[in-house]
């Protein structure tokens, strides 16, 4: 078993890992920026579980880094399915969308993580730059102002520069 644990995920006849194990990995792998190893940890973490939604979207995470959103979304698409109320897993779906520059989509998404989670300021955030993208200023003073009320420093510095409060 600690073999296993400081091979990283890369040695396909060790017996499966627990969850909190697999977690510990990707978490390593995550922090150090090494995506061709996190990838191969959450395969192999959702090959031993496949209801694993956390793996599913660490997965995503791992692909909108190396700048593969549409595999991103696949991957979180999954995480939702295992978990209707993953309201992070929504809101980085959103956010691949966002880097797809499909605004009116990741808004839809960011609202998903919103219903789940009603105190979600990134989300909240999150919306207010795609509305901006679309031209929809309003709605971006809206959303900045609900996300620094909930207490999000790139909130509220976003509207300090531009003279607004809160």
């Amino acid at each position: 078993m600690f073999a296993a644990l400081f091979s990283g995920c890369m040695n396909a006849q060790t017996p499966s890992l627990s969850r909190e194990a697999y977690i510990n990995m990707m978490n390593s792998y995550l922090s150090s920026k090494n995506y061709d190893n996190l990838l191969e940890c959450t395969r192999e973490a959702v090959n031993a579980y496949p209801d694993f939604a956390l793996a599913h979207s660490i997965t995503g995470l791992a692909h909108i880094e190396q700048v593969q959103y549409n595999q991103a979304i696949a991957a979180l698409q999954k995480a939702v399915a295992i978990d209707p109320d993953f309201a992070e897993a929504y809101a980085i779906i959103g956010y691949a969308y966002h880097l797809l520059k499909e605004y009116n989509e990741a808004i839809r998404y960011y609202q998903k993580a919103i219903a789940i989670d009603p105190n979600y300021a990134e989300a909240y955030y999150n919306i207010g730059f795609a509305c901006y993208n679309l031209g929809n200023y309003d709605e971006t003073m809206r959303c900045l102002k609900k996300a620094a009320q909930l207490g999000l420093s790139q909130a509220q510095e976003s509207l300090r520069a531009v003279g607004e409060n809160w």
